[in-house]
């Protein structure tokens, strides 16, 4: 098990991306396209704080991403399996609706499989509501 009191929430860098990189993969999350060094790196020059990780002795346990070019949502929340069940996930949502709150946001979305009904109930301990069962698509172009 990791210490969480040894935990650093900040803003990603370009440097953090190997670790970055092993965490997604870790947690299953990890998109070659989505989640390229150079995709991640374009992203942080647009919106320096839409990236926020967990850092424990320099490397990335876990991570979120914030988007809120048009409407307020999070994704790729993920935390190092030796690290979970320890806060981290909890401290990662705060930090995402502390600089969702100082852009003028007032709610926050995000989307889970709706076949995940253990990651759904947690995300509902967290004040997360609703019913609908959403199916995300995409396409190459």
């Amino acid at each position: 098990m990791g210490d969480i009191r040894k935990v650093l929430m900040r803003t990603y860098t370009k440097e953090d991306y190997p670790s970055l990189k092993q965490t997604l993969i870790e947690g299953n999350l990890y998109d070659k396209t989505w989640d390229a060094e150079i995709a991640l790196n374009k992203r942080i020059m647009e919106k320096p704080d839409s990236i926020i990780v967990a850092v424990v002795d320099n490397q990335v346990i876990g991570c979120v991403y914030l988007v809120d070019d048009f409407i307020p949502f999070i994704f790729r929340l993920v935390v190092k399996k030796d690290f979970r069940k320890q806060g981290i996930g909890k401290m990662l949502i705060a930090e995402a609706i502390s600089i969702l709150k100082k852009h003028g946001h007032k709610e926050i979305s995000l989307f889970v499989d709706n076949k995940n009904e253990e990651l759904i109930e947690w995300y509902r301990k967290q004040g997360f509501k609703g019913e609908n069962s959403w199916t995300g698509l995409w396409k190459e172009i």
